[in-house]
This record gives C-alpha cells, sequence and structure tokens, in this order.
C-alpha cells in the first residue's frame, strides 16, 4: 500500500518519541508525502524552537532528491556537484543528517526530518520513524 494514512504516521511518531526518551533528548519531527507536502508534524516538550524549521527542512531536501540528507550533504558543498541547491529552493533545505526518504514497493511516498540531538541521534530517530512506516500496511 502507497497511501500513509493517520494511523501509519502516529505509529512513526510513537517509535520516535519512543528512542527520543531512550537516548534523553527532545526533539521535532516532520514526515512529508512525496509530493513535499507536510502531513505530520510532533515537537516534544523542551525542544528547542529551531527544530521546527529544521526538521521540516530535512525532510524537504529528502523528499526532493530521494536521498538521506547525511548523503545529499557533500554534494552541495562548494566545488560539488549540487552546490547551490540548497539557495534554489523557496523552503528551507537543510542537508546535515536527520533527514530520511521512505518507500513502499520501491515507490518514494515522503520524507521523514528530525530535529533536537545530534546529528547521529537526528538519523537514529529518524531512521526508526522511517523503519515503521515502510513496514505499514
Amino acid at each position: 500500500m502507497d497511501e500513509i494514512n493517520y494511523d501509519d504516521v502516529r505509529a512513526a511518531i510513537e517509535v520516535t518519541r519512543s528512542k527520543a526518551q531512550e537516548i534523553g533528548r527532545a526533539f521535532s519531527m516532520a514526515i512529508l508525502d512525496s509530493g513535499r507536502n507536510l502531513i505530520a508534524f510532533a515537537r516534544l516538550p523542551g525542544a528547542p524552537l529551531g527544530t521546527i524549521e529544521a526538521a521540516q527542512g530535512k525532510a524537504y531536501a529528502a523528499a526532493s532528491l530521494g536521498m538521506a540528507t547525511q548523503d545529499i550533504d557533500p554534494l552541495v558543498q562548494p566545488g560539488a556537484a549540487l552546490y547551490g541547491m540548497p539557495q534554489a529552493h523557496h523552503h528551507p533545505f537543510i542537508t546535515f543528517g536527520g533527514g530520511i526518504p521512505f518507500r513502499r514497493g520501491g515507490r518514494l511516498c515522503g520524507a521523514v526530518g528530525v530535529s533536537g540531538g545530534s546529528l547521529d541521534e537526528d538519523i537514529a530517530m529518524a531512521t526508526a520513524a522511517v523503519r515503521s512506516l515502510e513496514q505499514a500496511d
């Protein structure tokens, strides 16, 4: 099934919240569909305000290119093939770790963006959410 439904999203948010509790972090999380439209957002109490746009920007970048943001980041550095791409978008396009696309049946369905921890923690929380979304049916 390619549709993202409320139960799938709620489960992904809960998985991510549990992971955040494990590591002791407050975070913001955005889930976008394949058209880069926001379909869900969560911000835990205590997550800094800057995590709101960062989570959405990571999800936006991951959905735009169908790649994890930690893989996009080297491509947008000065002299690299996609240098300037983040500035070419009307929406925040954030390329450091924590944005991961998700697929069902090989088809890009959207992306998750997480912000609030270290890059490794954001990646771990986003990975947990993506696994939940990809396993949902």
